[in-house]
C-alpha cells in the first residue's frame, strides 16, 4: 500500500509479469491435465500427447516460473507470484521428471529371461486389433539394454510346486488390476494387461510357471504396445508382481 496526494492509501499495482506467469503456468497445467484424456479419447495422437504438448508444457512452466520471480519484489505481488511459482513448477517439473527417466528407460520390453522369454499367444489377436506398433519378438539388442538397465531382473524360483504357485501369481495379477486374457493351468501360464491410469497405455503381460527340481521356477515378460520407451512401467510391473508372489513363500539363492 502507499498513500495517495489525499492520504488515503492506495494499493500497489500488480506485477504484470507475475500475473503473466500465473496465467502461463495456469495454462501450461490445463494442458497437462488434458493431455493424457485427450490421448485416450483419440482427439490427438501420440506424437502430439509426448512430443509436442509435453515440451511445451515444459517450457511454459519455466517461463512461468521466471516471469514470477520480480513479483516478490512488490509486497501487494507476492500471492500471485507465489501461485505463478507454484503452478509453473508443477508444469515444468512432471515432464522433466518422465522426460528424464524415458531416458534412462531405453527399452519397451522387459523378460525375467533374455535368453528364452516367454512368448505371447491369447494376445496376438488383440494387438493387432489395437494396431500394437512394437513387435513381440525379443532380439539380442534388447536383452542387452536389459542388463544394462535393470541387472537387477531375473528369474524367481520358489520351493512350492507349479500349481500353487499358479495359484498365487493368478491372485497377485488380478490384485494388481490387471486385465486377464487368459489362463492355462497346465501349462503354467498367464495371459494379462495393464493399463496405465493417465494416458491409458497397454502393457501386454505373459506368466510362465515351469517346474524346475522338486519347486518351481516363475518367469515374467512385459510388452508394451506402443512407445520406444516405457519411462521404467514395465519392469515395474515385472518387479511388483514377483514382490507380490514372492511373499511368503520360500525362495531358493541362485546366486
Amino acid at each position: 500500500m502507499q498513500a495517495s496526494d489525499t492520504g488515503t492509501p492506495t494499493a500497489l499495482p500488480l506485477s504484470r509479469a507475475a500475473v503473466a506467469g500465473f496465467w502461463i503456468g495456469l495454462f501450461a497445467c490445463v494442458l497437462l491435465m488434458i493431455d493424457g484424456p485427450f490421448y485416450r479419447m483419440h482427439i490427438w495422437g501420440l506424437f502430439i500427447g509426448l512430443r509436442i504438448v509435453f515440451p511445451s508444457v515444459l517450457v511454459l512452466g519455466i517461463i512461468a516460473v521466471l516471469l514470477s520471480l520480480p513479483g516478490f519484489g512488490r509486497p501487494g505481488s507476492r500471492g500471485v507470484a507465489i501461485a505463478a511459482l507454484t503452478l509453473g513448477w508443477i508444469a515444468a517439473l512432471l515432464p522433466a521428471l518422465n522426460l528424464y527417466i524415458g531416458a534412462h528407460s531405453p527399452i519397451h520390453d522387459v523378460s525375467t529371461d533374455t535368453a528364452n522369454p516367454p512368448q505371447f499367444a491369447a494376445l496376438l489377436p488383440l494387438r493387432a486389433a489395437d494396431n500394437a506398433t512394437n513387435p513381440t519378438g525379443y532380439d539380442s539388442k534388447t536383452a542387452q539394454l536389459q542388463k544394462a538397465t535393470y541387472p537387477d531382473i531375473g528369474p524367481l524360483h520358489l520351493d512350492e510346486q507349479p500349481d500353487q504357485v499358479f495359484t498365487r501369481a493368478l491372485a497377485a495379477a488380478r490384485a494388481m488390476g490387471w486385465e486377464i486374457v487368459a489362463t492355462e493351468p497346465t501349462q503354467g501360464r498367464i495371459e494379462a494387461t495393464a493399463t496405465s491410469f493417465w494416458f491409458g497405455f497397454k502393457n501386454d503381460i505373459v506368466v510362465r510357471i515351469t517346474a524346475e527340481g522338486s519347486g518351481s521356477r516363475v518367469d515374467v515378460r512385459s510388452l508394451s504396445r506402443t512407445g520406444q520407451n516405457d519411462v521404467g512401467a514395465n519392469a515395474r510391473h515385472v518387479r511388483d508382481f514377483l514382490a507380490r508372489i514372492r511373499g511368503p513363500l520360500l525362495t531358493r539363492d541362485r546366486r
